[in-house]
């Protein structure tokens, strides 16, 4: 099984970020959804900000607040980190769902924030039958692989 992650960005993306906003879109092969908060690099005379990332599961037709609330965490802050917000989608809500909302909001100083990316991660079977080294090909799977794994092992170190 291959992960690929997809990133959007989410609201502004730039600093001053203090409430953010989006929506991101649910497909048969969505495994969770994310959203990564990231603070400035250096404020050492403030605060760590109090950050609360809530995702909303919505169906076709539904408006922001209609929905099923699957996350909703709060946590404080250092300076210079990414903190990573997942949720784990199951059968039936890939099924029910087409689209997760997301709201960033911070009970202290927003100015903290530099930035909020959100997206899925996903998966897929690879076809055909084989062993890796068999074919033109599986240069390039082997390739994905290696880059996938090497960006869970850094993304699950910060």
């Amino acid at each position: 099984m291959l992960l690929v992650v997809t990133i959007g960005a989410a609201g502004p993306a730039a600093a001053q970020v203090q409430n953010g906003s989006g929506t991101i879109t649910v497909a048969n092969d969505t495994d969770s959804v994310f959203v990564d908060v990231t603070t400035v690099s250096d404020y050492a005379t403030a605060s760590d900000p109090n950050v609360t990332v809530s995702l909303e599961g919505l169906q076709e037709g539904q408006a922001a607040g209609e929905g099923v609330v699957l996350l909703d965490e709060s946590r404080t802050l250092s300076n210079g980190t990414v903190e990573s917000y997942e949720y784990g989608l199951n059968s039936t809500q890939i099924e029910t769902y087409d689209r997760v909302e997301y709201t960033v909001t911070s009970s202290g100083d927003g100015s903290l924030i530099s930035s909020v990316d959100a997206g899925t991660v996903t998966s897929f079977l690879g076809g055909g039958g084989g062993e890796i080294g068999s074919g033109v090909g599986s240069t390039g799977a082997l390739a994905a692989l290696v880059v996938a794994v090497a960006f869970l092992f850094m993304r699950g170190s910060s």
